[in-house]
């Protein structure tokens, strides 16, 4: 028998294109880390005050992602992805217009949400339309698509040298 091979990355467009969207979302979690610094200067916030602009986002979204799948099993995968890009481009856009520190982190708490409804539905839509090189590498490709996408920090809370499969010498 021969075993017929595939290219794993030939995919469709739309693997391809969510993926990208995904990857792109994932940015939303450490993208106040470079602004802190000014944000606390400007706004006259303290150390506990900024780091609530993390924990707002990842709360949420730790929280939201656990009915994603029930939301999109009753709208659909599609709606899905698109209420929660509207929701990330509005509350991105709020956060990015609020004069206060509270204001940024209540808004930041709403792009939480649309980030959980459109990463954990990217997900499951780039591993249902793949076109998998062996049978059993959906799961495989699902945990490497959202530990490559994701920050060091927020899957492991170490540099992704230090929890990688090989070890130094």
């Amino acid at each position: 028998m021969s075993a017929r091979t595939t290219n794993p990355f030939r995919q469709p467009r739309a693997v391809w294109a969510v993926a990208f969207a995904c990857v792109i979302s994932f940015m939303g979690i450490g993208l106040v880390d470079p602004i802190l610094p000014a944000l606390s200067t400007k706004l006259h916030a303290g150390p506990s005050q900024v780091e609530l602009l993390f924990t707002s986002y990842l709360v949420v979204t730790a929280v939201a992602m656990l009915v994603t799948g029930f939301v999109s099993s009753r709208i659909g995968a599609k709606r899905t992805l698109v209420a929660g890009l509207i929701l990330i481009v509005v509350f991105s856009a709020l956060a990015g217009s609020a004069g206060s520190i509270s204001g940024i982190v209540g808004f930041r708490a709403g792009w939480g949400l649309g980030n959980a409804l459109f990463i954990a539905t990217s997900l499951a839509v780039i591993v249902s339309s793949a076109s998998p090189s062996r049978p059993r590498s959906r799961p495989c490709a699902t945990a490497a698509c959202s530990r490559w996408a994701s920050p060091p920090s927020a899957t492991t809370g170490a540099s992704s040298r230090s929890s990688g499969t090989r070890r130094s010498r």
